[in-house]
């Protein structure tokens, strides 16, 4: 079994741990993964700390005896909680670091879920003595808690009474599966400095988690279908866990089953590209996107169109950083041709015209094109008109574009009307003295100066300089000095003009 293998590994020079690990592999005496998670060898203290710490590569390898430890927990539970009086109160003494108990003294009234197993006691004295055993460190507050278990909000939370199972019959052990959800009642300190905190076991019927259930079951199902491995793939892709992400996708690349199914390699190798682009490997990303194409396209379905556009667009976006702009425009319109005409009746995403759009009119305003350049970032900047809210902040970037691309050639009324525009939706979306504000007074002061509305052009300048002098940055930073600058020349022909008039 490749988890007794990583464990052998881990532990070849340790004859009491190796000992227990043939016990667990060979299991003469038919014991539970109760049994054996609750002995006092590696397993239980290597468990959790993976859970805890997030240790992927540990949870990997331990992952069938998690499984089986959860499927022994839900069995258990099933036949015991018919058993089980209304109302059960359970406690867990232990000790906590400050930064994590802060957020759970911060939520009170919120809900608490564990991302271990959490063993807790029936007997309220043994609990509070492990509570009592860390009033003397340093490094942990102690913390005793009390949960109310009630029978009407069983739901789909997994506990057990392990007594049983255990070699620690007097400590009365009942154990959570890993995702039980707690609402937190209450926290006080006592005056033996020991923490209380109240929970109690929430139920199906809970308003907030049901609406946290099925925001969670929508999206995992939109982005991870294909079985547990690539969820736990595409789960550490959305957690930035990039290094662990590959190590998984590289996994199913060897699967054999896998290599019979044409959309899996492709949505691996999508992802792989992903990955080789967060690395800024340019090439490994074009092999990887190129691989992912030509099975979509090889296996046509239109169920996958817009995986086809992403993909085209994801290659049009190396070209374009490779100087590679005619290959960069010819991927972005093949995308953007599939984005304006969805298969099987679905409407258009503006969402991915718009960008298709703007990356067109980057293309072409890098190439010196700048009325083709100006024509995509205004038909950008239409489409989220027409599909948002007119003060919406996703508005400022195409009129950025815009306005940026006015001042280039030397339009600066236009570019001063559109960045007017800019400042109007940015007070209502940051908060006042954000340093953006002094880049667009910057760029506004510019413009003015360029029509010779010098005191508004100076009025700007001494906004922008105003909020980059309370800012972090260096008086010998680039864009303090710039600013420096132009406030000083602004001043002096103002000063000028007033002389002389």
């Amino acid at each position: 079994m490749e988890m007794i293998e990583f464990c052998r590994h881990l532990y070849n020079d340790n004859p009491s741990e190796l000992a227990f690990i043939k016990e667990l592999e060979n299991n003469p005496r038919n014991q539970s993964f109760t049994y054996f998670y609750t002995t006092e060898h590696f397993l239980y203290r290597m468990l959790n700390r993976a859970l805890r710490l997030q240790e992927i590569d540990k949870l990997y390898n331990l992952r069938y005896f998690i499984r089986q430890l959860h499927e022994e927990l839900k069995q258990l539970h099933n036949e015991k909680c018919r058993q089980m009086e209304s109302t059960k109160m359970l406690y867990r003494g232990q000790g906590m670091p400050r930064e994590e108990f802060e957020k759970i003294r911060d939520s009170v009234g919120g809900l608490l879920s564990f991302n271990t197993f959490l063993s807790t006691s029936a007997d309220f004295a043994v609990a509070y003595m492990y509570a009592e055993t860390i009033l003397s460190s340093t490094d942990m507050l102690p913390v005793f808690m009390e949960i109310n278990v009630q029978e009407t909000n069983l739901g789909n939370n997994v506990f057990a009474d392990i007594r049983h199972l255990t070699q620690f019959t007097e400590e009365q052990e009942y154990l959570f599966s890993m995702g039980c959800i707690f609402r937190i009642l209450s926290i006080e300190q006592e005056s033996n400095g020991i923490y209380r905190v109240k929970l109690v076991l929430t139920s199906d019927q809970d308003e907030e988690l049901a609406y946290l259930r099925w925001f969670m079951s929508t999206t995992m199902h939109q982005t991870y279908h294909r079985g547990p491995l690539f969820r736990l793939a595409g789960l550490m892709n959305e957690m930035s866990r990039h290094s662990y992400a590959e190590y998984f996708y590289t996994i199913l690349l060897k699967d054999q089953e896998i290599q019979h199914q044409p959309f899996a390699l492709a949505c691996i190798h999508g992802n792989m590209g992903y990955l080789s682009t967060e690395k800024g490997d340019s090439q490994d990303a074009l092999k990887h996107y190129e691989l992912a194409l030509k099975l979509y396209e090889e296996n046509s379905s239109h169920d996958n169109d817009q995986s086809i556009a992403n993909l085209l667009a994801n290659i049009g976006e190396i070209y374009m950083s490779q100087k590679k702009f005619e290959q960069a425009i010819s991927n972005y319109e093949r995308a953007l041709t599939i984005d304006m005409n969805p298969a099987n009746g679905k409407k258009p995403n503006p969402g991915y015209i718009s960008n298709r759009y703007n990356q067109l009119g980057v293309i072409y305003e890098r190439t010196g094109h700048y009325e083709k350049a100006l024509d995509y970032y205004k038909r950008c900047l239409q489409i989220r008109l027409e599909n948002m809210p007119p003060n919406h902040p996703d508005l400022i970037a195409p009129y950025n574009n815009i306005a940026l691309l006015y001042d280039k050639v030397g339009q600066s009324e236009q570019a001063v009307d559109i960045y007017m525009r800019i400042l109007d939706i940015s007070t209502n979306s940051l908060p006042p003295g954000h340093i953006k504000f002094a880049t667009l007074y910057h760029n506004i002061a510019y413009n003015l100066e360029d029509v010779g509305r010098f005191n508004e052009a100076l009025s700007y300048a001494r906004k922008s300089f105003d909020i980059i002098e309370k800012s972090s940055l260096s008086p010998t930073h680039e864009f303090y000095v710039d600013n420096r600058r132009h406030l000083e020349h602004l001043e002096r022909i103002v000063s000028d003009f007033v002389e002389h008039n």
